[in-house]
C-alpha cells in the first residue's frame, strides 16, 4: 500500500519523491476520485508486482460495483487472480477486435475456432498468444480447416457470433439515460449527492444522475477550500524548505539590522526599505518556478473536471499567505527594532503589513508569468528583468526627480 509512505513527495525531476509504482498507484486512485461514468485505464500495472496488481484492480472493482461505473483496463501479463476479476475481455489482434464478452465465455469461443488453450497456460496468456503471431502454435486442424486464422479473419468471424449480436441489439436499444432532454433546477444542480432524477417524458422515464450532468461535483468555495488543504499540506510537510526560510529570515535580519543598526540617517533608513523589498523580491523570484510543476497536475484535474480555474488559482494564492506571514515577521521584527523605527505598536504592526502585502503581490505577479511560460529557464529570465526594473526605478538607486518622463510610469508601477 502507501500507508508508508504516507509524507513523502511524489516526486518529480528535482524531487526523488517515490517509487514508479507508487506513483502509479497515487495516479490510479486519483482518477477514481472522479466518479466519471467511464474510466480507461492504459497499463496500470507496468512497473507492479502481481500481488500489488490484484490489490489496485480488486480495489478498482469494489468502488466500480459500488458506484456502479463503467471500467476499462488494459494489462500487460496479468495474473490469473487479477484476470478473475474482470466481467468482460476485449481481445484486439493488428486492429481487428477478435472477441469482446464475459470471460467465462472466452475459451470456448476460441475452442470453435480451432484454437485450444494448453493444460499449462493460464487463460490470460492464451488470450495474450492468440493476438500475436506465435498464436497460430495453438491451432488445432481439423475438417472444417487446416490453416491459422489471420487477424482479419478472425476479426470477420466474431462480427458474425452471437457475441456480436448482442452488442449490436444493445446499441441498437433505446437508452434510457437520456440527459440531454432533462433541465434541472437550480436546486437540483447544487446538490452534490449522488441522487438519481426522474422525469416523465412519454411513456418512457428518463433517468437522470445528477452528477453526470454537472461539471464539477463540488462548489467554489469548497473548490477552493480543497485546493488550499493540498497545498497547505505540502507546504506543511516540506520541513526542510520551512526551516530553510526560517534560518534564511533570521540572517538577512540580524545582517541588514546590524547594518544600519539604531541609525538616525534619513538614507540609511530608506537604505533599509530598499533592502528589505529587494530581500523579498529576490525570495518572490526564486519560488516563482516551482510553479511550473503544478501546470501538469491542474491540467490533468482540469480536464477530469475536478474543480475550476480560479478556484485553483485562489487556493493556491491562499496557501501562500502562511509562508508570507512567517517570513515578513522574522524578518520585519528584527530590522524594525534593531534599526530603530518608530517605536509604535500601531506602527510596527503597519510595516509587517506593508511587507505582507508586498510579498503576495510579488508573488501573484510572477506567479502570472509562471503560467504563461514554456519553462522554468524563461520564468527566472522575465523575473529577473522584472526584479531589475524595480531596483532601478523604485527611486532609491535612481532619484525620481532625474527619471525620463517616458519612464517615470515605472516608478509608480
Amino acid at each position: 500500500g502507501l500507508s508508508h509512505v504516507f509524507d513523502t513527495f511524489v516526486g518529480n525531476s528535482q524531487v526523488r519523491g517515490v517509487s514508479g509504482g507508487q506513483r502509479r498507484r497515487v495516479s490510479t486512485g486519483e482518477m477514481m476520485m472522479w466518479g466519471a461514468p467511464v474510466m480507461a485505464g492504459d497499463e496500470i500495472s507496468t512497473g507492479l508486482d502481481a500481488t500489488s496488481t490484484y490489490e489496485i484492480v480488486q480495489s478498482i472493482k469494489y468502488f466500480t460495483r459500488i458506484m456502479k461505473l463503467t471500467r476499462v483496463l488494459s494489462l500487460l501479463q496479468p495474473s490469473p487472480e487479477t484476470y478473475a476479476l474482470f466481467d468482460e475481455v476485449i481481445v484486439l489482434s493488428e486492429g481487428y477486435v477478435i472477441f469482446a464478452g464475459p470471460i467465462d465465455a472466452v475459451e470456448y469461443y476460441f475452442n470453435t475456432l480451432g484454437y485450444i488453450i494448453p493444460d499449462q497456460m493460464d487463460v490470460a496468456d492464451f488470450l495474450q498468444t492468440i493476438s500475436t503471431p506465435y498464436g497460430k502454435e495453438l491451432f488445432v486442424k481439423s475438417k472444417e480447416r487446416e490453416t491459422p486464422l489471420t487477424a482479419k479473419e478472425m476479426g470477420e468471424a466474431f462480427r458474425t457470433s452471437q457475441f456480436s449480436d448482442v452488442i449490436k441489439e444493445n446499441l441498437a436499444s433505446s437508452w434510457r439515460n437520456n440527459w440531454r432532454d432533462v433541465q434541472l433546477s437550480n436546486s437540483e444542480k447544487d446538490d452534490t449527492d449522488d441522487q438519481l432524477q426522474s422525469a416523465e417524458k412519454g411513456d418512457q422515464v428518463l433517468v437522470v444522475q445528477t452528477p453526470f450532468v454537472k461539471r464539477y461535483q463540488n462548489n467554489l468555495l469548497k473548490s477552493m477550500w480543497l485546493n488550499f488543504v493540498r497545498f497547505f499540506t505540502i507546504w506543511r510537510r516540506d520541513k526542510r524548505f520551512v526551516i530553510a526560510n526560517a534560518i534564511k529570515n533570521l540572517v538577512m535580519g540580524l545582517s541588514v539590522g546590524a547594518v544600519f543598526f539604531q541609525t538616525t540617517s534619513i538614507v540609511s533608513i530608506f537604505g533599509v526599505l530598499f533592502q528589505g523589498m529587494l530581500f523579498i523580491m529576490l525570495g518572490s523570484m526564486t519560488t516563482a518556478p516551482n510553479q511550473i510543476d503544478d501546470r501538469a497536475i491542474y491540467y490533468k484535474h482540469h480536464d477530469a473536471n475536478f474543480y475550476p480555474t480560479s478556484a485553483f488559482v485562489t487556493g493556491r494564492t491562499l496557501s501562500l499567505i502562511p509562508q508570507s506571514i512567517m517570513d515578513c515577521i522574522m524578518f520585519g521584527t528584527m530590522i524594525y527594532w534593531m534599526v530603530g523605527l518608530v517605536t509604535s505598536v500601531s506602527a510596527f504592526f503597519t510595516f509587517l503589513a506593508i511587507l505582507v502585502v508586498f510579498t503576495l503581490v510579488m508573488n501573484t505577479m510572477l506567479g502570472i508569468f509562471a503560467t504563461i511560460s514554456p519553462t522554468r529557464a524563461t520564468v527566472q529570465a522575465i523575473s529577473a528583468f522584472i526584479l531589475l526594473l524595480h531596483v532601478l526605478f523604485c527611486g532609491f538607486i535612481v532619484s525620481p526627480n532625474i527619471i525620463p518622463n517616458y519612464y517615470i510610469w515605472l516608478y509608480w508601477w
